[in-house]
């Protein structure tokens, strides 16, 4: 019983020690506290009050064998590294309070002999004098016991997660963090149940510095966006870094790759806010780095970044750690499944997880890194947060099982920015679920501005999207291969549509056209085979490549005035667009504009044109006439290939060239003018021209033979063109009539 009592008395005074080192400020004057017998009787002691203090008197220190009972009640005192100290066990608690006041004299242990006198005495009323006998017990307490007078006395103390946490009586709980690293600490024994914390234990953060940092020990390098990137300098081996926000009055934004790799001295590592990418192994093998605090700033940490570093790596559930970063996982883990305050994900932290089967992503999270979840082939189901605001190229490259992808709502996925379209689950994942209802007719919400590239890729299950004047942009596949939407309603605001962003939207039939758009990207909407009609806003400048390519049930087309130029392929494979009408301010058309447009049976060529381009008219079956403008130079390769219902032609005097297969198969060409300035004739030009029978040439008898004996003589390809019915044109009636002359009458070629 008296061992009890001793070691409840020790208890309370171990408390009142590190309560008064914590330094909590004084309150008003509470309660008396409970005394010492009082908390005895809580804790089981059954006797009388005096009986308790008869208990705490020593017995007869004969021989001083009796004294060893102390033991369990050992004194805190201030080791020589200034921590308080129980016993052998370092608390790692540095003692900042002054020296207590000594307690008044308790009854000295009979027949032991005095100690030093303890300088560690609480400030509580009637406390022990700190005497204690070297061998015999130590003497009562006084015996009036009462706490303090602020009323406040520790109800618990423990170790949480490797932080000393006190409750008081009233109460409040204190955190008095991590024990302070100290060179001169005695290693405690981590074996020991005193001792003993939990593995997971958080980040060190270095303190932010308040002076400017010295930067001798590091190198910038000038990134292309005009900011910085650091590394550490050669031959230097720091214990701490101190990275600077800005360096010549310009952001330091990444931490090179490999920028620390290796430094084995570096034990502490501050970034600043300005920091935004940690690149690969920046910090592979620092074996010794414990310190380091990740800023919101950083959206992208590269592989391998921490790697070895296990005095800074946290594990939990088979993943790595490095402050809120989930950085590495385990290559055959089935299941992961983040920790609650998880910001971000390394890049490929999950690579080749090829058994995952389940994901459960921190609803804090915001930014997954490249390649993060590349090659999990058995991946079927994900849920992306609405805190995700990045997700990294290729960060689910390979995920060949996902079929279901499921968000919160549209608006926080719009705000998403896939760099690549293997960023985005639904390049493999054909359903969208939004809040658990899978995706047909949606509406994007009122003040998303652009719906960002390839944001619903591929999702089969939409059938209507309504865009609201908001929206500014339609990124490039934004919604490329949506094969089930068949309207689409676009919001006044809309000025640009990327590149393919409505790809192969096969069912797409009905759109609206606001005047105020001003790009329509490269195959924004190639192979949007049910759509009939399509007008061109006012706005627009220019018809990009293979904008309307494949739109098969197009029947006709009016480019509006303001538009210069038509881009390659932009209405190749139109098949049912029977007429064109060409602005008179139009430059150039791109090479195929109107390739197989097999119904397309005239059109007329502003005079703005300079060049009939590469297969412009390839496989316009039904074209029956052309009108080629004066100032046109060039016939491109196979420009009229297979025209067959073609009969005439009248190539103006200003073409100097025309392209191999220019008018190859054209077989209902009867008439031909040719220019005198054409010097050669390419292989099979005017091959299996059947029908031609009479050829109007441009120039003089004399031009016509320097021109044919310019032709290669062993090419029959044009033999068609060659051996025809042949005129030379004269602008008078020639008086010698040997040859048969022609000239224009009211633009037609006439007989002299």
């Amino acid at each position: 019983m008296k061992r009890n009592a001793w070691s409840l008395l020790t208890l309370l005074l171990t408390a009142v020690l590190l309560l008064t080192a914590c330094d909590v400020p004084a309150g008003k004057d509470g309660a008396d506290g409970k005394s010492a017998y009082e908390l005895a009787v809580e804790n089981g002691y059954t006797g009388t009050l005096e009986e308790w203090l008869d208990s705490l008197n020593g017995a007869n220190g004969q021989n001083g064998s009796d004294g060893k009972d102390g033991t369990n009640g050992e004194t805190p005192y201030v080791g020589e590294n200034g921590h308080w100290w129980i016993g052998t066990t370092d608390t790692g608690i540095r003692a900042a309070g002054t020296d207590g006041k000594d307690g008044a004299n308790g009854k000295d242990g009979a027949n032991g002999v005095n100690g030093t006198d303890g300088k560690d005495g609480a400030d509580g009323k009637d406390g022990a004098d700190g005497k204690d006998g070297a061998d015999g017990k130590d003497g009562v307490n006084g015996t009036d016991g009462k706490d303090g007078a602020d009323g406040v006395g520790i109800a618990k103390v423990e170790m949480i997660r490797g932080e000393l946490i006190i409750t008081l009586t009233t109460g409040e709980v204190i955190n008095l963090g991590k024990p302070i690293p100290d060179e001169t600490q005695t290693e405690v024994d981590t074996d020991s149940e005193e001792t003993r914390e939990p593995q997971e234990t958080e980040t060190a953060r270095p303190e932010i510095p308040e002076e400017p940092a010295d930067t001798s020990n590091l190198r910038f390098t000038p990134l292309p966006d005009g900011t910085y990137g650091v590394s550490l300098s050669e031959g230097v081996s720091p214990k701490t870094i101190t990275i600077p926000s800005a360096y010549e009055g310009v952001a330091v934004t990444r931490i090179l790759p490999e920028g620390f790799y290796g430094q084995a001295t570096l034990e502490s590592v501050f970034i600043p806010g300005s920091v935004t990418c940690i690149g690969d192994l920046a910090f592979y093998n620092c074996v010794n780095l414990k310190g380091l605090t990740i800023p919101d700033s950083v959206t992208e940490i590269g592989s391998h970044a921490f790697l070895n570093c296990d005095k800074l790596l946290q594990t939990e559930g088979g993943i790595s750690y490095v402050d809120n970063w989930a950085v590495a996982g385990d290559t055959a883990a089935e299941s992961v499944e983040l920790r609650p305050h998880t910001v971000g994900i390394a890049t490929a932290a999950f690579n080749g997880c090829a058994e995952l089967t389940r994901v459960v992503l921190s609803d804090q999270l915001r930014s997954i890194g490249k390649h993060a979840f590349s090659d999990c082939s058995a991946l079927v189901t994900l849920t992306i947060p609405q805190s995700v605001t990045f997700i990294g190229d290729n960060a689910f490259d390979g995920c060949s099982s996902l079929a279901d992808v499921y968000i919160d709502d549209l608006a926080s996925w719009c705000a998403i920015k896939f760099p690549s379209l293997r960023a985005n689950p639904l390049y493999y994942a054909d359903n969208l679920y939004v809040d658990g209802v899978l995706a047909a007719d949606i509406v994007i919400p009122q003040g998303v501005d652009e719906i960002h590239v390839g944001a619903f890729y591929g999702c089969s299950s939409l059938t209507s999207v309504v865009i609201p004047d908001s929206v500014t942009c339609i990124a490039d596949d934004a919604f490329y291969g949506c094969g089930g939407v068949t309207a689409i309603i676009l919001g006044s605001g809309v000025t640009e549509i990327g590149n393919r962003a409505f790809y192969d939207c096969v069912s797409l039939a009905d759109i609206n056209w606001p005047d105020g758009i001003k790009t329509i990207g490269e195959s924004a909407f190639y192979g949007c085979g049910l759509l009939e009609e399509i007008h061109i806003p006012a706005a627009l400048t220019s018809i990009s490549d293979a904008a309307f390519m494949n739109c098969g049930s197009l029947t006709s087309v009016v480019i509006p005035e303001g538009i210069t130029s038509i881009g390659k392929s932009a209405f190749d494979g139109c098949k049912k667009l029977t007429s064109v009408r060409l602005p008179d301010g139009l430059l150039s058309l791109g090479d195929s504009a109107f390739s197989n447009c097999v119904k397309l049976a005239s059109i007329d060529l502003p005079d703005g044109i300079t060049e009939i381009s590469d297969s412009l008219f390839y496989q316009c079956y039904a074209l029956t006439s052309i009108t080629i403008p004066d100032g046109v130079t060039r016939i491109g390769k196979n420009a009229f290939y297979v025209c067959l219902s073609m009969e005439q032609v009248i190539l103006p005097n200003s073409v100097t060239e025309i392209g191999q297969g220019a008018f190859h198969r054209c077989m209902g060409l009867k008439s031909l003018v040719f220019s005198s300035r054409v010097t050669a004739l390419p292989y099979r030009t005017f091959y299996m021209c059947e029908s031609l029978n009479a050829v109007y040439y441009g120039g003089t008898v004399s031009a016509w033979n320097s021109f044919r004996a310019s032709l290669p003589t062993d090419d029959a390809s044009n033999d068609d063109f060659v051996y025809n019915t042949r005129y030379y044109y004269s602008e008078s009636q020639p008086s010698d009539m040997t040859y048969t002359y022609w000239h224009y009458v009211n633009g037609v070629p006439t007989l002299w």
